[in-house]
């Protein structure tokens, strides 16, 4: 299911625990707020559905994904019990560019 593929590519570089899991699926499925810039306005997307355009869109392209990997404080947030919601997230894609 789209769900669990969405935690596979997470659990390649770590194995979680449940409660990382959970809290890993919480992350994903929330709103983000995206800032525009001079009039434009500020979006809510869910971070899922960041990594399924931009996946798609680099397949349409011919680029392979291997992965696809969370940083940043909701990274530390999934894997340590913190009581902060994380500030910022980084996804970095992984990829092998066709020759």
């Amino acid at each position: 299911t789209a769900h669990s593929s969405t935690i596979r590519w997470i659990l390649k570089s770590s194995v979680l625990n449940w409660e990382q899991v959970q809290r890993l699926d919480a992350i994903l499925a929330g709103s983000i707020p995206i800032h525009g810039r001079w009039s434009f306005p500020t979006l809510e997307v869910k971070p899922r559905d960041i990594v399924k355009a931009v996946r798609s869109r680099m397949e349409q392209t011919h680029i392979r994904v291997r992965e696809v990997r969370l940083n940043g404080s909701a990274a530390s947030y999934v894997l340590h019990e913190d009581k902060f919601e994380p500030k910022w997230f980084h996804l970095r894609f992984s990829n092998q560019i066709p020759c």
